[in-house]
């Protein structure tokens, strides 16, 4: 998963392109930050290039917010800076609407990393302004182990149980869900379909208030397969 961030950064980095925010969500926020680390060591970029708001149990305001940015708007030396902020849900409204501009438009250099526990606290319009990488699928392993397997054994061996079974048989709508999920939590563990990630998220959300069919969602995504 990891691997396949810092492939999409580099190139966007290689293009002169901006990199939209990410928002990690997961229990662990620390690993988050050494992947940071990681970035910068791979680039020859010095520490001083990373730029982090731990969380001290106290609500992030607006003013906190504003200075932690301003080295945003100064040209970096190197091909690139992280802002990172640990748990992004302490921040006040007023902090967080302080910021919509930057994640709209972070600048090219800038990388921003928010992270998380769940989407909850978050405002919507963050949300809508951030990459969601959803760690907490590989940690939780909220998937079926016959779907990861019918994924596995078409991708390595080209065995086609994976369509038969979702092309013949009509199934509820939790079972498409589950099936969304697995296919959400090989992609993250075997980092693939970084560019889908969002959408099938966002599919899982969709089939799960009703918004639309489980076959034709699930259909879409195996053609993509």
């Amino acid at each position: 998963m990891y691997n396949n961030i810092s492939q999409n950064i580099q190139s966007h980095i290689e293009k002169g392109a901006e990199i939209t925010p990410f928002l990690f969500l997961w229990e662990n926020s620390q690993t988050v930050l050494e992947f940071a680390q990681n970035l910068l060591n791979q680039a020859e970029i010095d520490m001083q290039s990373l730029f982090y708001l731990p969380d001290d149990g106290q609500s992030l305001k607006i003013s906190q917010v504003k200075d932690f940015f301003s080295k945003s708007f100064e040209k970096t030396r190197f091909a690139f800076q992280i802002f990172c902020i640990e748990n992004a849900d302490r921040m006040t409204r007023e902090a967080a609407n302080s910021c919509l501009k930057i994640l709209e438009e972070p600048g090219f250099g800038n990388i921003i990393f928010l992270t998380n526990k769940s989407e909850s606290g978050i405002l919507d319009t963050i949300l809508s302004r951030v990459q969601i990488v959803r760690l907490e699928y590989i940690s939780q392993a909220n998937f079926s182990q016959e779907y990861y397997d019918m994924i596995e054994n078409y991708l390595k061996y080209q065995d086609m149980k994976l369509f038969s079974y979702f092309f013949t048989e009509k199934l509820e709508r939790k079972e498409y869900g589950l099936f969304l999920q697995t296919l959400l939590y090989y992609a993250q563990k075997n980092a693939l379909y970084w560019d889908f990630l969002w959408d099938i998220d966002q599919d899982i959300n969709g089939l799960m208030q009703g918004s639309f069919s489980g076959k034709y969602v699930v259909d879409k995504y195996l053609l993509i397969l």
